[in-house]
């Protein structure tokens, strides 16, 4: 689909040939993010930063084994 992300292209030529057609590749990439919002910038609250409370649990003692140790 023609409006769908990643966009592929193919080129035919040298290593240095596509690496020349990188920046405008970003550009178009630019605009097309800028006309196409697929995924708006975030605009709720953002959650507290603050630590939460710790709580202290009291300590279970171990179960006592089933079965002595041979070794």
């Amino acid at each position: 689909s023609p409006d769908c992300d990643p966009v592929y292209e193919t080129l035919k030529g040298t290593l240095a040939a596509a690496l020349k057609r990188v920046p405008k590749l970003v550009e178009e990439a630019k605009t097309r993010w800028e006309t196409s919002k697929l995924n708006p910038k975030c605009e709720t609250p953002l959650p507290s930063q603050a630590q939460p409370v710790t709580t202290s649990r009291p300590q279970k003692a171990a179960a006592p084994k089933a079965q002595p140790t041979m070794f």
